[in-house]
């Protein structure tokens, strides 16, 4: 038989079992309140794809998160600055292939002229067409501009193209934008009023056509220029976007949530959620049921 208890004995017991029973409802309130807290985190970052959803999570990740999106902002700036650069120079390129032509024309012109089966009128002719070939390449000169920079009029010959963060990073183009007005090229090729059909002798023509030979090589000799420009900044665009995935490889290891290990995490947040709810509940029940006894005794 089981040996009898003093009353003192037994309140003894009765307290330890129901300090016991609180201090477990305390634990499993802490632990509801953990897997609760680790099951909302957890949603939260499938639902906006974060793997850091505050400051508190990772300051120092979060630090370099933030570093990694400003290089990344910059470098499709720089990616931007070069795409505008490369346009710019497509637009002189184009523009300059227009005097090319014009170019082309007058020299044809000229060899007509310097036929002898022409007459002084037929020269008068030539040269109305020439002076409006001439026109033409001003025209060109003077309204070529990128976003309200003139190109080909002599007036910009430095132009940097910012390709990077920081501000040694750049190349400077102006230097292959050339000043194509009627005036500058090949020493100036304008054919003045005076000049008539009948005093457009061979000599004449022999003389502007050597300058219009010279316009003509100065032209091809901008485009090639151009052309090596051209290559430097695809080059940069290409080595731009390289940088700019390492960089979003790079933050995507820090920011982005990984799918697989969230969703394990989620499931077992969701178990140890319903466990400790369950396990409360349970425990809950055990002072009422000593107070009961006690009431009963």
């Amino acid at each position: 038989m089981p040996m009898p208890i003093s009353s003192e004995e037994f309140w003894r017991k009765i307290m330890s079992l129901y300090l016991s029973a609180t201090n477990t409802m305390t634990y499993l309130r802490g632990y509801l309140e953990k897997s609760t807290n680790s099951y909302n985190t957890t949603m939260t970052q499938l639902s906006s794809g974060n793997k850091i959803t505050g400051i508190a999570d990772n300051p120092v990740e979060l630090s370099k998160s933030a570093g990694f999106t400003a290089s990344i902002s910059a470098n499709a700036q720089a990616m931007s600055n070069v795409d505008l650069g490369k346009n710019m120079l497509d637009m002189a390129e184009s523009s300059q292939n227009i005097v090319l032509e014009n170019l082309q024309a007058i020299n044809d012109l000229c060899l007509q002229a310097a036929n002898g089966t022409y007459t002084a009128t037929d020269k008068d002719a030539m040269l109305e067409e020439i002076r409006k070939r001439l026109d033409n390449i001003d025209n060109v000169a003077k309204n070529t501009n990128y976003n309200g920079v003139y190109l080909l009029d002599g007036s910009t010959s430095n132009i940097k193209i910012q390709t990077g963060a920081n501000a040694e990073s750049f190349i400077n183009v102006g230097s292959a934008l050339i000043d194509v007005r009627v005036a500058q090229l090949g020493g100036g090729i304008a054919i003045a009023g005076t000049v008539t059909g009948s005093t457009w002798t061979d000599a004449d023509i022999a003389t502007f056509m050597g300058k219009i030979g010279d316009s003509m090589s100065e032209i091809i000799a901008g485009n090639a220029n151009i052309g090596s420009y051209q290559n430097r900044l695809d080059a940069k665009t290409d080595i731009l976007t390289s940088i700019e995935d390492n960089l979003k490889v790079n933050r995507s290891l820090i920011s982005d949530t990984d799918v697989a290990e969230a969703s394990a995490n989620l499931v077992q947040s969701q178990i140890l959620q319903q466990a400790s709810a369950s396990l409360l509940t349970q425990t809950t029940q055990i002072p009422t049921m000593i107070l009961n006894l006690l009431g009963k005794s």
